[in-house]
């Protein structure tokens, strides 16, 4: 082998292990951010989110955990440059576009939150979160049928999901937890999100 390609080998193992060594400090942080965020460390896990950013810019994973917590904590304008810039690095990310949705929804931004959803749903269709979240501002839009399709299939993707059982009667128009059960006890039996509404509230 010629020293020309021997020292191009060094060059590429030296390169390979570096960028190993990098990927290995940024899942640290990114672990250590989320940690720190469930306890309820905010700044510390901002801090380990951005450290993570500053080995790898690219990191889509840190952006849309950096672009969830400044939305916690209401700062609307930097959370979505973070998402915008996960997104401009993979435009394939389902959670990204669903925490997006989730920003624009309190922004009040519905056309933008319902396309986000719509999108994070082609690319995740297990993402019940996401039919749940769509299916509520369905509802509050007076379309009641699509709201009623998407909590069904939100109840299908996890039954153990309560809130969508009560939200699939709701959207009938009916309220009231009493009349819901009765709602479901005539229809128990031949629909199914109907049985499944009677045995969670009224059984």
């Amino acid at each position: 082998m010629s020293k020309v390609k021997v020292l191009g080998l060094f060059v590429l193992i030296a390169f390979t292990a570096q960028a190993q060594t990098i990927k290995e400090q940024t899942d640290k942080l990114i672990n250590e951010g989320k940690l720190n965020e469930q306890k309820g460390d905010f700044k510390t896990a901002q801090e380990e989110y951005s450290i993570a950013l500053s080995l790898d810019s690219t990191n889509v994973n840190a952006h849309v955990l950096l672009g969830r917590l400044y939305h916690k904590t209401d700062r609307y304008n930097n959370a979505l440059n973070e998402l915008n810039l996960a997104l401009s690095y993979d435009n394939t990310n389902a959670d990204a576009f669903f925490v997006r949705a989730n920003i624009n929804t309190d922004l009040g931004l519905t056309t933008s939150a319902l396309s986000d959803y719509t999108k994070a749903i082609q690319l995740d269709p297990t993402m019940m979160e996401a039919f749940l979240c769509r299916g509520f501002i369905y509802a509050e839009m007076s379309y009641f049928q699509e709201a009623t399709r998407d909590f069904s299939i939100a109840i299908q993707i996890d039954k153990d999901e309560a809130i969508a059982y009560y939200n699939f009667i709701r959207v009938q128009g009916v309220d009231i937890l009493e009349k819901n059960c009765t709602y479901a006890q005539e229809k128990k039996g031949n629909d199914i999100q109907a049985d499944m509404v009677y045995t969670t509230f009224c059984f």
